[in-house]
C-alpha cells in the first residue's frame, strides 16, 4: 500500500456543541483532514484559524453562509471541502404531521409508524456550493428561493387539500438536495 492510501485515524472527540480545545492540534500534528459531525462552521473552524490550521480540509455538518462559503472548494484558504446540512423547508413534514393532528385529519395512507429520511443538502464541490449560494433560500433567506412554500405546506396537509397522501409528503421531503435547486 502506498503511503498516499494509508488513512491514520484519531480518537473521536465529543464536542457537545462546544469550541473545539487549542490543543487539539499541538495533540494531532499530522493531521490533514477533520470530520466534525455538527456545527463544525461555529466550534471548529474558529479553531482552526486561531491555531493556523486552515490548511487542514474540514467536512462538516451545518451551514452559516460566512466563512464556510468564502473558503469552500477552491475559495479563500481552501478548508471546507464538504458540507451536509438540513434545509429550512424539512421543517415541512413534522408541520404537516402536526396540523393534521390538531385538525384531526390522517392521511389515508399513514403508515402506523413513521420513519422519513429528508434529502439533506451535501455540498462537495464548488459547483455544489455556487448552486446553493445562488438558488437557496437556506443561503439568500430570499423566500421566491424556496423548495416548499406556505402554499406547498397547506396542499400538502390532509386538513386543507383532501387529495393530500402521506407518499407526496414523503415525496417532497426527497427532493430538497442541491440536484433539486437546478
Amino acid at each position: 500500500m502506498a503511503e498516499a492510501d494509508k488513512i491514520t485515524t484519531v480518537d473521536a472527540i465529543e464536542l457537545n456543541f462546544a469550541p473545539l480545545e487549542d490543543t487539539y492540534f499541538s495533540e494531532h500534528p499530522d493531521l490533514d483532514c477533520i470530520f466534525s459531525v455538527a456545527a463544525g462552521a461555529g466550534n471548529v473552524y474558529p479553531v482552526m484559524v486561531a491555531n493556523n490550521k486552515t490548511d487542514i480540509k474540514l467536512y462538516t455538518t451545518g451551514f452559516e453562509g460566512t466563512d464556510d462559503t468564502d473558503n469552500f472548494g477552491s475559495a479563500g484558504n481552501q478548508c471546507y471541502q464538504g458540507i451536509m446540512c438540513s434545509t429550512p423547508e424539512a421543517i415541512a413534514y413534522p408541520l404537516c404531521l402536526l396540523i393534521d393532528k390538531l385538525n384531526g385529519t390522517v392521511y389515508s395512507d399513514l403508515p402506523k409508524t413513521e420513519v422519513i429520511a429528508c434529502s439533506p443538502m451535501i455540498m462537495l464541490s464548488d459547483a455544489d456550493m455556487e448552486t446553493v449560494v445562488n438558488n437557496s433560500i437556506y443561503y439568500s433567506a430570499d423566500y421566491s428561493k424556496a423548495l416548499i412554500t406556505g402554499e406547498d405546506i397547506v396542499n400538502m396537509c390532509a386538513s386543507y387539500n383532501p387529495d393530500a397522501t402521506y407518499a407526496g409528503l414523503v415525496d417532497a421531503m426527497n427532493h430538497l438536495g442541491v440536484d433539486d435547486l437546478k
